[in-house]
């Protein structure tokens, strides 16, 4: 732990999570954690239990369309032969486990005495992640759903021989991917459910089933002495490690800990849906990557213990069902790329791409608040495996109605073919970006004004966590300096809140519109949003300096789609044409005093004078994906109160 990081770290997270973290550290330095898991656990010979409430195949295949089947069968064919893409895009090959390297007890590499990338192949990227991810067994959710639609014996064959092949290299506790009681619990949930999914196939013999429970209960030993670095995370971790605790007891229940850890699960998993959960719904890691994986692994719990919920627990996720819904948007079920993305996403079970979030939040919004989506696609397959389609006939709400009726419209505006989404928060938890009154437009499917996402966390500079800075966000930067102050790759100090009121329709404006404002050192930056006739969005940003008569140099930055465009630019502002398929889109950008503009695509100036940072003018739709994208940015100097105007001027286009 970096020392100088402990008086902000106290004052923005309190005392609690550095008590768990210190013990943890106790327990880690003087070996205790290593005496509890030096040995696999005594075997016991109770067999697993089903503890899915599985649908008929029948049911499943009569909702897949011509396309899906198509899909589905390419995929299968992809698997069976070992490739899968891992964060949705990046290719790795399942039998490749072993590099050959020696194992060590996995407290070796926590504590840095020996280095987990060296298990990475040469001509991957030197990120822990891309080492940790297939070993969270994602792989085990498409090839179960692939045979048990298909019922194709060779994919049961393929999938006990990746999973054979896993653990034979990966005994317990020795090497990497035992190190992290996260990796180790999303492993476990993935075990289960295969487990109960391969059942029937030819190639499931009894020998297999021994191996496999014997390294679920591998597994869940794991997990009981690291809780405290769960605790003390506060986030995702404690979550999907209380999960696999209680799943593994429902399908172990004869085993003697099966009680305990079923008591220690349900306990952890509804104090952290309770404390992680704010009362407008975000989750306390301000992703929505995160926000979808937490509802994922209360879907999980829901279909397996549905009654260890509490009924403060699904408030809450009533609550955050909400919130994930109002950003999801309707034409492919993409949300903004808010927060740490680095493409946690485990129960794949339908033929949507990577990036749909609507499976996830079609199967919450049937659990948790008795509704679903107002139209039916591929992504209700989720929904079918989880055992909700035998609930009571729910009733369709759109997006927005949902969004007006029980969110107040505080952060939301929705014209009839665009929304945007004005961010400001004041949940105490730190913020993983530095995205205070950033704003995303959307418009016919397409993210007009965008998020740069996350890229990578673990490469080297400039690729250790960039794309949190404000600097690549769409707000206003005073003197080029950060909101926030960097203290490590992940901890910022300086907690920063922001507050946000509807603005009622107007004779011009029969949308409404959204404020917010936050209180920099520097200034007092208020933004305000707006949608006039004919879907004409307008950004007003007002900077009020604490010291008027000083001159003050301030950044107005929008990320943009990248698109042919073409700029015009005059002494205080420009107008930018961007050409997309629904038609052409043009951006007018007005200051109050003389403008240095920049126009920057993948790190290359491409419009006026100035630098580019080697990560401006990037997006990265999932980790370890960059895709280009248009950074412009309008610099002045004035003195005393400043404003600019944004407009998108959206034209009729395409249905």
């Amino acid at each position: 732990m970096n020392i100088a990081a402990l008086p902000y770290l106290l004052r923005e997270t309190g005392l609690r999570p550095l008590f768990y973290y210190l013990r943890y550290q106790l327990a880690l330095k003087s070996g205790w954690a290593q005496r509890q898991t030096r040995q696999p656990p005594a075997d016991f010979p109770a067999p697993l239990r089903d503890i899915f409430p599985l649908p008929p195949p029948q049911s499943l295949q009569s909702d897949l369309g011509e396309k899906e089947w198509a899909d589905l069968r390419n995929e299968a064919e992809s698997l069976r032969r070992g490739h899968f893409l891992i964060f949705g895009h990046f290719p790795v090959t399942l039998s490749s486990w072993d590099l050959g390297l020696p194992r060590r007890h996995w407290a070796e590499y926590v504590t840095g005495a020996i280095r987990a990338e060296a298990f990475l192949p040469s001509s991957w990227p030197a990120d822990l992640k891309f080492l940790w991810e297939p070993a969270r067994w994602g792989w085990a959710f498409r090839l179960g759903r692939a045979w048990y639609l298909l019922g194709e014996e060779p994919l049961a064959a393929a999938f006990w021989a990746f999973a054979e092949a896993f653990l034979e290299a990966h005994p317990p506790y020795l090497g990497p991917h035992w190190m992290n009681g996260q990796e180790v619990a999303l492993r476990l949930l993935a075990m289960l459910w295969a487990a109960q999914v391969f059942k029937a196939s030819i190639h499931t013999t009894p020998q297999r089933l021994e191996r496999l429970r014997a390294a679920i209960l591998a597994h869940v030993h794991r997990l009981p002495p690291t809780l405290d670095y769960a605790r003390a995370q506060e986030n995702n971790h404690l979550l999907s490690e209380a999960a696999a605790l209680i799943a593994a007891a429902r399908a172990l229940p004869e085993h003697p800990l099966a009680s305990r850890w079923e008591r220690l699960g349900a306990r952890l998993f509804n104090q952290a849906l309770e404390r992680q959960i704010s009362s407008y719904g975000e989750y306390i890691q301000h992703s929505t990557n995160y926000h979808r994986l937490m509802l994922e692994l209360a879907l999980y719990v829901h279909a397996v213990a549905p009654d260890v919920l509490t009924r403060a627990a699904r408030h809450k996720l009533r609550l955050a069902t909400h919130w994930l819904r109002s950003l999801t948007d309707g034409h492919q079920g993409r949300v903004p790329n808010l927060g740490s993305n680095d493409g946690a996403h485990f129960l794949m079970l339908t033929s949507c791409a990577f990036f749909d979030f609507r499976p996830t939040v079609e199967a919450a919004a049937r659990a948790f608040l008795g509704e679903s989506l107002p139209y039916s696609g591929p992504w209700g397959e989720l929904s079918h495996w989880l055992g909700l389609l035998n609930a009571k006939e729910e009733r369709a709400v759109a997006l927005e109605i949902t969004h007006r009726s029980y969110m107040g419209l505080s952060d939301v505006l929705h014209a009839p073919h665009s929304w945007g989404y004005l961010r400001a928060t004041s949940f105490r938890s730190r913020l993983a970006h530095s995205d205070q009154l950033h704003f995303d437009l959307w418009w016919r499917g397409y993210n007009l004004a965008c998020d740069a996402g996350t890229g990578y966390y673990n490469l080297p500079a400039p690729w250790d966590n960039p794309l949190l800075a404000a600097r690549v966000h769409n707000t206003v930067l005073i003197h080029g300096v950060e909101p926030r102050r960097r203290l490590t790759r992940f901890l910022q100090a300086g907690w920063i809140s922001a507050w946000s009121r509807l603005l009622l329709p107007q004779a011009d404006r029969p949308f409404g519109g959204l404020e917010a404002h936050v209180r920099l050192a520097q200034a007092r930056h208020t933004r305000r949003v707006w949608v006039e006739e004919g879907e004409r969005w307008i950004v007003e940003d007002v900077l009020e300096p604490r010291r008027p008569a000083a001159l003050h140099r301030y950044r107005l930055h929008w990320l943009l789609a990248d698109a042919p465009w073409q700029l015009r630019a005059w002494e205080r502002g420009l107008s930018l044409e961007l050409e997309l398929p629904p038609g052409v889109v043009r951006i007018e950008v007005e200051a109050c005093a003389p403008a240095h503009i920049l126009l920057i695509r993948a790190a290359e100036p491409i419009w006026g004078e100035g630098a580019a940072l080697p990560y401006e003018g990037w997006i990265a739709p999932s980790y370890g994906l960059l895709r280009p994208a248009l950074s412009l940015s309008l610099e002045i100097e004035t003195r005393g109160l400043t404003r600019f105007i944004t407009r998108f001027i959206l034209p009729e286009g395409k249905a």
